[in-house]
């Protein structure tokens, strides 16, 4: 199976490719490859890229000919970029991220929970209540965070 790269706006699929955001927008009516993820898109790199080899493929023209083998090329080396930036640990599946993201949530927040019992007794309430009202802020602060990267 291929591996998949997920963007979620068409401005990050524009600067991927190197191409206008009305580009884009042009091969999303031309049939270029998303899927709706709630009320989002999500575009995977790797398929539109598939789909502009494919589609540069079908062209007819000896012209064209000449303009695919170029586009081609292009795309097959923005796939190895894909591939390259994976290997070397620079993008990963993003499944991968959000259980790495819970597990981190977890170790800090147990690490400093722990912390409180080196504190006096009569302020380890307090600081228990801070540190979950911190938690609390920073986890709302990249739900929305998120919710405002799927609205682009």
């Amino acid at each position: 199976m291929a591996a998949q790269w997920h963007v979620s706006s068409q401005r990050e699929v524009s600067d991927f490719f190197g191409v206008s955001r009305s580009a884009v927008k042009g091969w999303l009516e031309e049939g270029a490859p998303r899927k709706k993820q709630g009320k989002s898109w999500v575009y995977d790199l790797s398929a539109i890229a598939r789909w502009k080899i494919e589609r540069a493929q079908t062209v007819a023209t000896s012209q064209a000919v000449s303009e695919w083998r170029d586009r081609s090329q292009e795309y097959n080396a923005k796939l190895k970029q894909l591939e390259l930036q994976q290997k070397q640990g620079e993008l990963m599946p993003t499944a991968q991220v959000v259980d790495d993201l819970r597990e981190l949530y977890v170790e800090v927040r147990t690490s400093l929970m722990a912390g409180k019992n080196d504190l006096p007794s009569e302020v380890q309430d307090q600081y228990e209540e801070v540190i979950r009202d911190s938690l609390a802020r920073v986890v709302a602060d990249l739900d929305a965070r998120v919710e405002h990267l799927e609205r682009k």
